[in-house]
């Protein structure tokens, strides 16, 4: 596992706030077809850390590589203190990424009797599974990951060219669940995607995180993805008190949460979850 020191860790935050400004050399800080491997102990590292139904994923730079540094949050959603940073490094992506989506159905059969005991109707309903946050339809997460190989350029030089790039991500909250729930080791692939948001009337970047593990295929009603999304990109989305810019979500647990909180100096309100 990747550590940084606290005065590497603090450098790598500070190199990627003045890329976010200049955006030098952007197709070979941020190659196309790069992705994070978030390995099970990188994961394991977290679950002993993490007190909060969400966990951070800070970018950074350091040795002329994008990385990202997971930061456990205590049960306030406040950066928990350490002294010692894992991080994994964007890189070209080596093997090809299976999408697995296993979705099952229920047929509900049903038949009334008179009063004199005579079928008076026979009927059946077929009710299909559901998805649930933060798992993400295979169908959108693969849209939203070419998205980003199509347009992310083009988004991240809008944005230095309307507000020098303050408005650029740079950390995310990513749902603990169920990431950091498994009883077995699981390893990650995590890729920047860029999906439309209901609240901000436009694309937003986000993390998408793709397990590598084969997926347990359990009964259940629900449809069962390896895929997860509903990271939040921060800014505009912020919540430790004294980070980031834009409208904040307040502090606090709780993924789908709403509220209000101070981001870089100012105050707002929005949506968590799936609503951003």
């Amino acid at each position: 596992m990747r550590i940084l020191t606290k005065a590497d860790y603090d450098s790598a935050v500070l190199e990627w706030e003045k890329f976010k400004q200049n955006q030098d050399d952007l197709e070979i800080v941020l190659p196309k077809n790069s992705i994070f491997n978030v390995y099970s102990e990188n994961i394991e590292w977290l679950k002993e850390r993490n007190n909060n139904s969400e966990f951070c994923a800070e970018i950074g730079i350091y040795n002329q590589q994008v990385i990202l540094i997971t930061i456990p949050l205590d049960e306030d959603g406040r950066a928990v203190a350490i002294e010692e940073y894992p991080y994994c490094i964007l890189e070209l992506l080596q093997n090809n990424l299976e999408f697995v989506e296993v979705e099952s159905s229920m047929t509900v059969k049903k038949t009334v009797l008179s009063t004199n005991f005579e079928e008076i109707s026979n009927e059946s309903e077929v009710i299909n599974s559901v998805i649930n946050e933060p798992l993400i339809d295979k169908e959108l997460a693969i849209s939203i990951l070419q998205l980003w190989q199509t347009e992310g350029y083009n988004w991240l030089d809008a944005e230095k060219k309307e507000n020098g790039g303050v408005n650029i991500f740079e950390k995310f909250y990513v749902p603990s669940v169920p990431i950091l729930s498994s009883e077995n080791e699981i390893n990650f692939v995590s890729a920047f995607a860029l999906r439309y948001s209901e609240i901000y009337k436009k694309e937003l970047p986000t993390l998408l995180f793709i397990s590598t593990s084969r997926i347990e295929q359990v009964l259940s009603f629900e449809t069962i993805s390896n895929t997860y999304d509903y990271a939040k990109p921060c800014p505009p989305i912020c919540k430790i008190p004294g980070t980031g810019t834009g409208t904040g979500t307040g502090t606090g647990s709780g993924s789908g949460s709403s509220g209000t909180g101070t981001s870089g100096g100012g105050s707002g309100s929005g949506s968590g979850g799936g609503g951003w």
